[in-house]
């Protein structure tokens, strides 16, 4: 006669028996290394390589945790503001009226004499739920107020750093 011990089985979804959510089924990451600038004022992709990630939920009932951290500069008095997208739509970002509104902006100093010499870094976490099981693209877009923004970079040098956008999705 065969006999099978175990302490836990998870199953497929990543769930223990009888937890009812919670579980990581899947985390899809990239990682950006490139420098990049932009003088975009409107909102738009970091330019290439970007922060995006696509992922597929298995239940439309599963949400998808969000984490961007990137590294930024700026010149000037300018801002760096983002924004996190699904698709083509924004999913993380204030409603207030002022112009400048974001999710996260990121100023180089504030005596406002910045040189490009200013690093900083901005983060965002948001739990997303898209309710489907069709592919998803997030993005994080970043637009400045004047100026040159930059990412993984300083402006006035090649300073070689990394940013990385994260998607984890989570059982309902």
């Amino acid at each position: 006669m065969s006999e099978l011990r175990t302490n836990k089985i998870y199953p497929r979804n990543g769930l223990p028996v009888g937890a009812s959510g919670g579980g990581i089924i899947q985390i899809v990451q990239t990682v950006m290394t490139a420098g990049v600038t932009y003088t975009n004022t409107s909102f738009a992709d970091i330019p290439s390589p970007g922060l995006s990630v696509s992922i597929t939920p298995s239940s439309s009932s599963n949400k998808i945790l969000l984490i961007a951290d990137i590294a930024c500069t700026g010149a000037s008095s300018n801002y760096n503001i983002f924004q996190l997208v699904r698709n083509s739509t924004n999913i993380y970002r204030g409603t207030d009226s002022k112009t400048y509104v974001g999710t996260r902006i990121w100023y180089p100093r504030s005596d406002g004499n910045a040189d490009g010499n200013s690093m900083g870094g901005v983060s965002m976490h948001f739990i997303d739920a898209p309710g489907t099981t069709s592919s998803v693209t997030y993005k994080v877009q970043v637009r400045v107020t004047d100026g040159t923004g930059g990412i993984n970079r300083r402006n006035i040098d090649d300073t070689s750093l990394a940013s990385s956008f994260t998607a984890m999705e989570i059982s309902g």
